[in-house]
């Protein structure tokens, strides 16, 4: 997904490959890894993830219908998931959120902007420099 962004968009775009997996599930999802194992998860990039993942759900929702439509079930199951602050650990994506539900285009667009920055440009950052 995030190689897809980045090549295809510099940004989020339309139909971003986003795979088969369900982001909701891992939205704040742990890790319990038994004393003295590693599963060399990433849960940080998981979380954070899904829930670009939904993000990119939502503007293709908003792409294709012109509308926010917060009466669907995928927008009600956005606005339980905000208000038991699934998203705050990641407070710009948690802001792109909240804008989406206050129905604030213009402003959620700019936000999308943050996010791709914040995480998605970040993270190939930190690759390269760990490489």
């Amino acid at each position: 997904m995030y190689v897809d962004m980045i090549e295809s968009y510099r940004g989020f775009g339309h139909n971003i490959k986003t795979g088969t997996f369900k982001p909701m599930v891992y939205l704040d999802s742990l890790l319990c890894e038994p004393e003295g194992y590693s599963f060399d998860i990433d849960i940080k990039l998981l979380q954070s993830g899904s829930a670009i993942c939904l993000l990119c759900f939502l503007s293709d929702t908003l792409d294709e219908t012109d509308e926010w439509n917060l009466d669907s079930p995928f927008m009600i199951e956005i606005s339980i998931a905000f208000k038991e602050k699934r998203f705050s650990q990641f407070p710009e994506i948690e802001k792109a959120f909240q804008l989406a539900l206050l129905e604030n285009e213009s402003e959620f667009r700019k936000q999308l902007n943050i996010v791709y920055k914040c995480y998605v440009v970040e993270y190939f950052i930190v690759l390269l420099k760990d490489s």
